[in-house]
């Protein structure tokens, strides 16, 4: 019997050490309105999340930067970074709402995780067809207002503030490129903004779903949607316009209707704001362009390089459409990805209005003549080539040519420099997939030889002594040094 008692009690003791193993402890702190908050101390890298109740969406607050991720349908996601927020912190939107989840954490830091129940989502469609944006002018862009997508969330309650809008700072929401349902995504963000961060109202003013519906965003209660200060860009936010495309777009493109939709709002914006979308202003972070990218005022990657690097594409088209809303006459204008890849299919959108055919001709492209509204095409040599849309109206003809438009590039992780040996005062080219701010030409003693800024295609080597050197390629905060033989 003794003996028994004592095989039973090992056997507890392995038991409890057993299940000791791998625990992680989350004690609830504090209940809001329509999120819970937890004090979670992982003995753990990963573990489940089980609350008790549904969620839709997760915040995490720590005291300091941390990789977080969650597991959605065996893949592992990380959590993104919110740069807006004081302190690091991380928020994700999920597909869809469930009672657990599992988390991957780094390893013994504590940190406060909310979770956020933004309720039953109201059915809404999108009430105009994204391609009958285009054609407005004068009249307000349909959207989805507070009241209806709010359906059921408290109401903000505060004084707020109006201002002039000298910028429109595009973003990205960073989180799921698959998550269909908007309107709960616009919730979730609506609650991680007022009852975790504690702030008065959602920061946007507008937000963009994948398909093209837009959301008022900020409630502006009597005053203009258009003209209500906003909190989304590193704490400086007078005079800005703050408007958010959901999705991440680090790793996807922005679909064809959010972008039309985006035009569409920017447009009007611009119309009644009265500025181009060329110019820049001064601003409390430093000169900004009356359209900027959120990341052009803080460290962030929003809104995602496969939106910033289409900003001077958008610039160009609502130049464009502004010229055709305020003079009526047919305007010539498209857009496409300016980067490619060898080989790769690249789609070319005709944004004109008022012509009756079209022709495209793609300089170094296959193929070259293109005789429909849109066109698709591949390059097969690395390099930078004009663009050429022509439209015809009855008996008029107008010709659009945007002149190095398209870079197709080998993609590679450092840039690449042909030729290679070159040439004195020969053109050569530099071949990179990241934007590329300036290059520097340095002799091997570290000695400033030429600079140029602002590079597209080719540029032009000076009069030196032949020999050895250093190409510094400067892309955001990055130096990529190549060496350059010239004979």
């Amino acid at each position: 019997m003794k003996k028994t008692i004592e095989a039973l009690g090992i056997a507890i003791f392995l038991l409890l050490s057993f299940s000791a193993i791998g625990q992680t402890n989350y004690v609830q702190s504090s209940s809001l309105q329509n999120a819970e908050r937890y004090i979670v101390s992982p003995s753990d890298s990963s573990f489940i999340f089980s609350p008790g109740h549904r969620f839709s969406a997760l915040v995490i607050k720590s005291k300091i930067e941390g990789r977080f991720s969650v597991v959605l349908n065996s893949e592992v996601v990380i959590i993104p970074k919110d740069e807006d927020v004081d302190g690091p912190t991380y928020f994700i939107s999920l597909p869809a709402s469930r009672q657990q989840i599992e988390l991957i954490v780094p390893q013994n830091i504590s940190f406060d995780l909310f979770s956020i129940q933004s309720g039953s989502t109201p059915n809404i469609r999108s009430r105009k067809a994204r391609e009958e944006l285009i054609l407005e002018c004068n009249d307000p862009i349909e959207y989805v207002p507070q009241s209806t997508w709010r359906e059921g969330l408290p109401e903000p309650e505060y004084t707020r503030s109006f201002h002039r809008v000298f910028h429109n700072i595009v973003h990205h929401s960073a989180g799921s490129n698959t998550n269909t349902n908007y309107t709960q995504v616009v919730r979730d963000i609506y609650i991680y903004h007022t009852q975790v961060n504690g702030w008065s109202d959602i920061g946007y003013n507008y937000l963009i779903g994948q398909d093209g519906t837009i959301f008022a965003g900020r409630d502006p209660g009597t005053g203009s949607l258009d003209r209500v200060r906003g909190a989304h860009f590193c704490g400086a936010n007078t005079g800005t316009l703050g408007v958010c495309l959901l999705g991440n777009f680090e790793s996807a493109t922005p679909t064809s209707e959010a972008w039309l939709s985006l035009e569409s709002l920017l447009t009007f914006q611009l119309i009644n704001q009265e500025l181009d979308p060329f110019a820049s202003f001064s601003h409390p972070l430093g000169r900004l362009g009356v359209i900027a990218g959120h990341r052009e005022g803080c460290s962030t990657l929003c809104p995602g390089i496969n939106v910033f690097s289409r900003l001077q594409n958008l610039r160009v088209s609502l130049a464009s459409r502004i010229e055709y809303c305020e003079s009526g006459l047919p305007k010539l204008s498209f857009q496409a990805d300016t980067l490619v890849g060898v080989d790769e299919t690249i789609v070319f959108q005709n944004t004109s209005q008022g012509y009756e055919s079209y022709r495209w001709v793609l300089e170094g492209a296959f193929p070259q003549w293109i005789n429909t509204h849109d066109a698709q095409s591949s390059y097969s040599t690395p390099g930078f080539y004009d663009v050429m849309l022509i439209g015809k109206r009855e008996t008029t003809t107008d010709t659009l040519i945007a002149s190095d438009f398209i870079q197709v590039s080998l993609l590679k992780d450092e840039p690449v420099i042909f030729p290679n040996p070159a040439q004195n005062q020969s053109l050569i080219s530099v071949d990179f997939k990241e934007e590329i701010q300036r290059i520097e030409l340095v002799s091997l003693n570290g000695r400033l030889v030429r600079e140029w800024k602002d590079v597209a295609g080719e540029i032009k080597l000076p009069e030196i002594q032949s020999g050895i050197y250093y190409l510094n390629v400067i892309s955001g905060n990055k130096s990529h040094p190549s060496k350059l033989i010239l004979k």
